[in-house]
């Protein structure tokens, strides 16, 4: 390749130009075409060549580092190949089975399509078929439920006349009773008064019969005491006159004197007896000045608790015939309460039992 090589031009002209090769190529291509201009003359020296050899050996191994990392690309371009081959199978493979399944998906969903349809054409007959007997059925249901809100109707609005019957009765009754209890009040109040009148009559005359008893006595014992004294008087007399016969008449007037005081006491105690228990304040003594007043008062203390029973016994009456016609109008109430509540609570079941029947 040296030999070949044309002589003529130095490594300057080299350097400049570019490499030997080069030149010896561009003066080859120049020959050949038969230019006029002359082509430039290689060096033949040593030097020259050897900086030939240099530059193809550089340019030899570029182009060997080159072609290493071409064939370490096409290596990873044929593993990357491979793998992409694989994964192009595995999906293909994917592909098929998935056309597969979506075949036998559609075969099936259009057998369930089929059959769902056939099913709701059949549900479609069955729901009409039920639609016209539920709609039927409401239609029972509501003149049923039209007949029930008239019963509840007609027994709200008899119970309500009863309630209110039941209410003027119990309020005419009320003031029947308070009129009937305001008269027995009076009756007791006056009853009172007049009670209150005789007591204080009663009170009166008891202290007249003892200021009278207190006098009779005061009168009784002065004149005993006189009696006495001229007893006494004659007694001495007697003594000095017949001893024997005047003791004895005076022993006999002391005995009388005596059991005529003692009678005395016996009637004070009587008549003192006889005030304390019936407060009229009588004794047996002079007791026939008083007689028609303590009788009277008597009458009229007998009247007085006849009255005062009767009272009480008209008011206890009246007081239970209140509480009786209470008792009634409130069982009344109640037993009408009660059926007002049973009413209603059939009603509702009713109405629960349609309404769920409906459903």
């Amino acid at each position: 390749m040296a030999a070949a090589g044309p002589p003529g031009a130095t490594s300057a002209v080299a350097a400049s130009n570019g490499s030997y090769y080069e030149e010896y190529m561009r003066s080859n291509a120049l020959r050949k075409h038969g230019s006029d201009r002359s082509a430039k003359q290689l060096l033949t020296d040593r030097n020259a060549y050897i900086s030939f050899l240099e530059v193809q050996l550089e340019r030899v191994s570029a182009a060997c580092l080159s072609a290493q990392t071409v064939e370490r690309r096409l290596s990873e371009l044929e593993a990357a190949q491979i793998a992409n081959d694989q994964k192009l199978s595995s999906l293909s493979k994917v592909f098929r089975l998935n056309q597969e399944y979506m075949e036998q998906t559609a075969d099936q969903a259009r057998a369930d399509l089929t059959a769902f349809a056939n099913k709701v054409d059949s549900w479609m007959d069955k729901y009409a078929t039920d639609v016209a007997a539920h709609e039927t059925r409401l239609t029972q249901c509501e003149e049923q439920l039209r007949r029930c809100d008239d019963v509840l109707t007609s027994v709200r609005d008899e119970t309500q006349r009863e309630f209110s019957d039941a209410t003027h009765s119990i309020q005419r009754d009320v003031d029947a009773q308070q009129t009937l209890l305001f008269a027995v009040e009076t009756r007791i109040e006056n009853m009172q008064l007049e009670h209150q009148d005789i007591r204080s009559q009663m009170d009166r005359l008891h202290e007249v019969v003892n200021e009278r008893v207190e006098t009779d006595l005061e009168q009784f014992r002065t004149t005993l005491s006189e009696k006495a004294m001229s007893v006494d008087q004659m007694h001495e007399q007697l003594l000095r006159n017949e001893a024997i016969s005047d003791m004895d008449d005076v022993r006999a007037l002391l005995r009388k004197c005596l059991d005529a005081q003692h009678l005395l006491s016996a009637s004070v105690v009587s008549l003192e007896r006889d005030v304390d228990v019936a407060s009229v304040g009588a004794t047996r003594h002079r007791v026939d000045l008083q007689s028609d007043v303590v009788g009277e008062l008597k009458e009229n203390q007998t009247r007085l608790r006849d009255a005062l029973r009767a009272v009480q016994s008209c008011a206890r009456d009246a007081a239970e015939r209140s509480d009786l016609q209470c008792e009634r109008l409130a069982d009344r109430l109640e037993a009408a309460e009660e059926q007002f509540a049973r009413l209603a609570h059939e009603a509702l079941e009713r109405a629960d039992t349609l309404s769920k029947s409906y459903v």
